[in-house]
């Protein structure tokens, strides 16, 4: 099962294969274990079952990425052009157009990936 699933989420392993060469070591919170990638700065994000951050994720920014796995778990192969394409272009405009965080995570994907997140690790929003 475990290998099916690797497969299913094929394409977004193999982007987090080429962070993980930039990574600098895995960084442990609670049951939830990420990968630090400086060059991210305070971004963070989930390629597959990876998540690589920039900076000392909090419970609430490790449950929306948590929530990023899931949708990719659902998707597969359409994860990226589906939420990995939007998310970035979302971030992209954001920064451009110096919206809020809150525009930004109020929207899809960011919504749904929170709102998966939260409820399976039965944190309040």
């Amino acid at each position: 099962m475990k290998l099916i699933l690797f497969i299913w989420q094929l394409p977004q392993h193999i982007l987090a294969f080429f962070l993980m060469l930039l990574s600098r070591g895995k960084v442990k919170e609670g049951t939830v274990t990420y990968r630090a990638v400086p060059l991210l700065g305070r971004s963070a994000v989930t390629l597959g079952q990876f998540t690589f951050a920039g900076w000392k994720l909090d419970k609430y920014t490790l449950a929306h990425e948590y929530g990023h796995s899931i949708q990719s778990k659902y998707l597969g192969w359409l994860y990226l052009p589906l939420v990995g394409i939007p998310s970035i272009l979302r971030c992209i405009y954001k920064i451009v157009m110096r919206k809020s965080s809150v525009w930004y995570q109020s929207g899809y994907p960011e919504k749904w990936a929170t709102e998966l997140g939260f409820k399976k690790l039965g944190i309040d929003l």
